[in-house]
């Protein structure tokens, strides 16, 4: 593992059910990631809304929506 690949974010919503599978895939696939509640914080919200799950690097968006094995290994993880 890198520590470039310790920079990831995922933004979720608390009830959000595409959030909770784009969580179980990461952890499946081992990658570490810091996961955010967006509805605790009003500027996320509105940067964010609807787009959740967003995984993050930094301020650059990696995926949003539907997350899949496919997509990740698009992205190279």
């Amino acid at each position: 593992m890198t520590v470039y690949e310790t920079d990831l974010i995922l933004y979720t919503r608390k009830g959000c059910s595409l959030c909770e599978k784009a969580e179980k895939l990461l952890l499946e696939r081992q990658l570490p990631f810091k996961s955010v509640d967006i509805g605790r914080d009003v500027i996320l919200e509105g940067q964010y809304g609807f787009d959740v799950p967003v995984l993050a690097r930094g301020e650059v968006t990696l995926l949003k929506g539907v997350f899949s094995v496919a997509r990740l290994e698009k992205i190279g993880l």
